[in-house]
């Protein structure tokens, strides 16, 4: 315990005071001796402390203030800064400017310093009453989205705009305008006690997005940025743009939660300086091929870690038995070429570039979801090829390449697979999947391309991917061991006729949802948190038509004007009304009975001059629009039509371009002889001309808006437009424009009915039935929680972190109803055996010890692994983690025997990476010990410095004495 430790430190302290005061006399090597014991005992008190407060230390007050009831019953209470309510900055940690972040402690820290940056729990694991937890930084990317080149919009008015759109909430950065980055901290989820491991103060910002336990380890697979291969400029691009190095990390909760990067892909995070320089290069290749550098498919198979790497020869599949000896003992088991070369992994591709999205062990197969969506596949409906899923068979060694067999289940059909890329050949939208062990099924929940449907509507005003993903929302399915899949949350297809098994529909019943983000089973019932995109997309309710067209009232009154001028020019005779002598006339069906009559330009009154010859056509347009415009208004538009509005002007470019196409031979005055056609193209003008009004009007209740471009569109279609007018109509008039009002008007149909914040859904199966319950719609009530991003189970609780990309992640917790049960494994070191009375137990269990030494040896000890229990007459009490324990033996003459190598040794590990020094955390009120290179603790290594500098001491005094 830290506390008794720290006791006994000063115990030492004291019995030194009291014996000095006593009157003991000392002389000059006496006190001497004194000095240096005093100071070597300072010394050890100042660097033993800090390792004893890894430990866990007492309780501290946790008073939840914020509480939810779902829909079943259960209360989940908020505990990341717990004395704060919702909708306000979080992200688990305080912000502490210049980049920094520190632990918040309820009733000690302020409120509302939350570092809201710190924007998703992103990849988490469970050690004890401890959750390991990642965060993303900078959740939408909002940096990203404001770098891109808008055409007439810088990125400050860019920002201005999306600031208006999500009505002052969305993050932009830290206010002191430096970034954080990601960090890695640990939350006690009993008494809130937080502890950042990893952060911009230790150098090392990470962007984990999984995580698993392995033999008493913990593994975070993603990618990470320092402050010592990336300059200033290339940390702030990295972090902007979520660029890293391509790792696996591990963190030892038995040893101080000791950081080690065991998996580097690129190497450049050697020590030799050549790697070093190697690996940089190859990053900045990545980089500048516009590849998604990081990470996160991470799985255990039958105690093989493996996990999802790249380089720049694509994704691949990397597997270790023993993942503590480092990179050395990761093998490449799979590659692009095993996947058919399918794996989409560039910024552009599905997904920003899932690549390898999962890996997961079911009935003795590892299944991988690959990601296979690239710009080259995309539909119409503007969607990317749907996800892929491949069956490894191992014959073999895991971790050797040839052992494997690889076979698509889900994609190219002509190649073998059951089924088509998404499961059912009508579902277009689902990028990703998101696969989970339930009972005798491997359910399998849809994960659609929200990153390019928020970059189309953000940056474009464009709504055709938006709209087919609303339409497409996500589904669940499941497969049996014979490969079966049957639909259970989903509409009816020609592929499931009857729909899903449960009932419930698409979306789960609501369209905004467009991610299974994240399932687990607990208690008996799979958990699957979503991702809504209400919130994300509320903005669109703002939008006009005129935002829709990508044009302003101004811009659509601009070009109709030009084109009037343009006409005006290219009528060969001006005398153009319906009651006109022209042979042509009864070709006419587009004017109204008794159009009026306007003048005519004469020969006389006709310029040669370019210049006057465009004046003449802005008087003629003028006076055609204000004689036939009334007559062909739309009664619907609402305009009323006065003097100004009928008055033609040109801009000084438009005029410029008139007079340089008459010079040049490009626009011929004259050269429309047909009087009936020209007048159809008026009337166009015309029809254009009203719908002045609805430009500027809420897209949101434009219906008659969308009606009426959809007719104007099928007349324009109809007239054999001049090749020189033709462009300037299809800047008002074209098929993309028409194609983005009805996906607007899909998308806007779904969203006004729904319900912000993420939902949270229990599947249960009993007796062969599956039922789905709602827990909670709106994100805790919370409506900017978009997400559910990561479920955590401990012995007393179900945590749950948030993705909330405006105010930060958030922390929450339920109480458990049933005992967890951990796993108990025993194995001897191979000169006898040894088993447990069970497989499994609860904390507090007792569980019994059984040896059998081999012929020649006898029962020495029982060593633990891992697991922190204390093994007394052959049974131990249950903790609330898994445990290892490992029977020692000895030859029955007593001599000694050579043991297995520790897997728990805190010493040097062959091959291993660089150590993180977590002590660089000063805002930490609590850090973990400084580590060497080789891993050992610097803590230790100074003791026995100082145990040697007592010996010379003592040796030298001694020596003295003998001189004398």
């Amino acid at each position: 315990m830290a506390i008794s430790r720290h006791r006994r430190i000063g115990d030492i302290n004291n019995r030194s005071k009291r014996n000095m005061s006593g009157g003991v006399r000392a002389g000059r090597s006496g006190r001497r001796i004194a000095g240096i014991a005093a100071a070597i005992v300072a010394s050890i008190a100042m660097l033993i402390a800090p390792v004893a407060s890894a430990a866990e230390g007492t309780a501290s007050t946790l008073n939840p203030t914020t509480t939810y009831t779902a829909g079943n019953g259960m209360t989940f209470s908020k505990i990341s800064h717990a004395g704060s309510g919702v909708e306000i900055n979080d992200g688990i940690v305080d912000y502490a400017g210049n980049g920094l972040v520190k632990p918040y402690e309820q009733g000690v820290s302020a409120e509302g310093n939350g570092a809201r940056g710190q924007s998703y729990s992103y990849a988490s694991a469970v050690y004890g009453d401890w959750v390991y937890i990642n965060t993303m930084y900078g959740g939408l990317g909002i940096s990203t989205i404001l770098n891109y080149s808008v055409p007439g919009m810088s990125a400050e008015a860019m920002k201005a705009a999306m600031d208006t759109m999500y009505n002052g909430n969305l993050y932009f950065g830290e206010p002191d305008g430096v970034q954080s980055g990601g960090i890695l901290v640990k939350v006690n989820v009993k008494t809130g006690e937080t502890k950042v491991l990893m952060s911009r103060e230790t150098g090392v910002m990470p962007t984990f997005r999984d995580a698993l336990v392995l033999d008493g380890k913990i593994y975070f697979v993603g990618m990470v940025v320092d402050t010592t291969h990336l300059n200033q400029r290339e940390l702030a691009t990295a972090l902007s743009v979520q660029n890293g190095f391509p790792v696996i990390y591990q963190i030892d909760p038995e040893n101080n939660d000791r950081i080690t990067c065991v998996y580097d892909a690129l190497g450049i995070l050697s020590d030799d300086k050549t790697t070093s320089e190697q690996g940089k290069a190859r990053f900045d290749k990545l980089v500048a091929d516009n590849v998604f550098t990081s990470t996160r498919a991470i799985g255990d198979f039958n105690g093989t870690l493996i996990a999802g790497a790249l380089d720049n020869n694509g994704v691949f599949l990397t597997a270790s038995k023993d993942p503590s000896a480092g990179k050395d003992s990761f093998k490449t088991i799979a590659t692009m070429d095993d996947f058919g070369g399918e794996p989409a992994w560039h910024r552009t591709d599905v997904n920003g570039g899932g690549g390898i999205y999962q890996v997961i062990e079911f009935n003795g197969q590892l299944y991988v979801v690959v990601c296979t969506g690239t710009p080259a596949n995309q539909n119409t409906q503007g969607t990317k090829k749907a996800f892929a899923i491949w069956r490894g068979t191992v014959n073999g060694d895991p971790t050797e390449r040839s052992s494997w067999t690889w076979n698509r289940v889900v994609g190219d059909t002509t190649q073998g697979a059951k089924y088509t890329y998404g499961i059912d050949p009508s579902r277009i939208s689902a990028g990703a999947a998101t696969l989970v062990k339930y009972k005798n099924h491997l359910y399998i929940g849809d994960y659609n391309d929200v990153s390019s449907a928020l970059q189309g509507f953000v940056l474009q005003k464009n709504f055709v991917t938006q709209a087919t993903n609303l339409e497409q929302s996500i589904n669940l399915y499941r497969m049996d061991a014979n490969e079966n899949i049957e639909l259970v949350v989903g509409d009816p297809t020609d592929m499931f006729p009857e729909g899903g098994i449960s009932g419930k529909g698409t979306g789960y019943d609501t369209h905004m949802n467009q991610y299974t983000w994240q399932a687990t089973v607990y208690e008996d019932k799979l958990y699957i948190g979503t991702m809504d995109t209400t919130t994300l997309l509320e903005p669109i309710a703002q939008f006009t038509n005129g935002d829709l067209i990508h044009m302003t009232p101004e811009e659509w009154k601009s070009q109709i004007n030009y084109l009037r001028v343009f006409l005006e020019l290219l009528i060969k005779d001006a005398t153009n009304s319906n009651g006109s002598a022209s042979p042509d006339d009864s070709g006419n069906d587009s004017g109204a009975a008794g159009a009026a009559t306007f003048s005519a330009r004469t020969p006389d009154t006709v310029s040669a001059d370019a210049s006057d010859l465009v004046n003449q056509a802005v008087e003629q347009a003028s006076e055609r629009k204000t004689q036939t415009m009334p007559q062909t208004m739309s009664a619907d538009s609402g305009s009323n039509v006065n003097a100004a509005d009928t008055k033609v002007s040109l801009t000084d470019d438009q005029r410029g371009k008139l007079v340089a196409g008459i010079n040049d031979g490009t626009i011929v005055p004259g050269s429309i002889a047909d009087n009936a056609f020209a007048d159809r193209l008026n009337d166009l003008n015309n029809q254009l001309n009203a719908l002045d009004a609805l430009i500027g009007a809420k897209a949101s209740d434009g219906q008659s808006f969308r009606e009426a471009y959809d007719q104007l569109l099928d007349e324009y279609g109809k007239l054999a437009v001049p090749d020189n007018l033709k462009p300037l109509y299809d800047m008002l008039l074209k098929l993309t424009t028409k194609d983005n009002l009805e996906a607007y008007a899909r998308s806007y149909k779904y969203l006004k009915t729904s319900k912000r914040g993420f939902d949270l859904y229990t599947v249960t199966d009993s007796d062969g039935k599956v039922s789905v319950q709602t827990l909670t719609d709106n994100g805790f009530g919370d409506r900017f929680n978009h997400g559910l991003r990561i479920f955590a189970k401990t012995s007393d609780y179900l945590l749950i972190g948030t993705a909330n990309p405006f105010y930060g992640t958030q922390l929450w917790r339920t109480p458990n109803t049933q005992k967890v049960k951990y796993a108990v494994k025993v194995s001897g070191d191979g000169n006898g055996t040894a088993s447990a009375n069970v497989a499994t137990a609860a904390q507090g269990d007792q569980v019994t010890l059984t040896v059998t030494p081999n012929d020649g040896y006898r029962f020495k000890e029982w060593k633990v692994l891992y697991g922190g229990v204390a093994v007394k007459d052959n049974t131990f009490a249950m903790t609330n983690k898994n445990v290892s324990i490992q029977a020692v033996f000895e030859k029955s003459d007593g001599t000694a025997t050579s043991q297995p190598g520790d897997t728990n040794n805190a010493g040097t590990q062959t091959g291993a990476g660089k150590t993180i020094d977590t002590t660089k955390t000063t805002t930490n009120a609590k850090k973990t010990p400084k580590l060497s290179a080789t891993g050992t603790a610097i803590a230790g290594v100074a003791v026995f410095a100082a145990l040697a500098l007592v010996a010379g001491g003592a040796f030298v005094l001694n020596r003295r004495k003998a001189q004398r």
